[in-house]
């Protein structure tokens, strides 16, 4: 199966509709807090809700994942931890390219078939659409960024939500 983002391009420092502002890595790991989101256009967004809606109800993708929270390394992550498959993707510039956020970006996962379908559908709909690499495997590899075994990201991935709502935590409840 291959992996392609309907709308705006996966690779570049961020790319173009894409920013660091906001991004929980740009403010932990490297200080970076503030800027400007990328202004979403309603009517590109709406084509890339159609096309998605069309490639779903055809049966025609494997599986959709928003990239939004995180950007398109935890939507990569997400999906592979939650399908069990591992990735390879190529062509991600930088760490602002893996994590940037903006709007009306999805991913999908497509049987090698269909590949060239979607890639023409998206096309005919004006929304760009690039080939980011495989799904399989029992890794999570984006090209001289990340190189991760899936059972420690699927590991660390099921125990978050646990760990942050165990006792101890900043986060429990008051006592009455």
């Amino acid at each position: 199966a291959a992996a392609a983002p309907a709308a705006a391009p996966a690779a570049g420092a961020p790319p173009a509709g894409v920013s660091l502002a906001g991004s929980r890595w740009a403010a932990e790991r490297r200080g970076h807090r503030g800027g400007v989101l990328p202004a979403l256009d309603l009517a590109a967004h709406a084509r890339l809700l159609g096309l998605v809606a069309a490639l779903v109800g055809s049966g025609t993708v494997d599986g959709v994942h928003d990239v939004s929270d995180g950007g398109l390394g935890v939507a990569l992550a997400e999906m592979a931890c939650g399908s069990g498959v591992g990735f390879v993707v190529t062509g991600v510039s930088d760490h602002g390219a893996l994590f940037g956020e903006g709007p009306s970006r999805v991913l999908v996962s497509v049987p090698a078939g269909a590949l060239g379908g979607v890639l023409r559908s998206a096309a005919d709909a004006g929304i760009a659409a690039q080939v980011l690499g495989t799904a399989g495997g029992d890794r999570l590899v984006v090209g001289g960024l990340l190189d991760v075994a899936l059972a420690d990201a699927t590991a660390a991935w099921k125990g978050a939500l646990p760990a942050a709502l165990a006792p101890g935590t900043s986060r429990d409840a008051p006592s009455t």
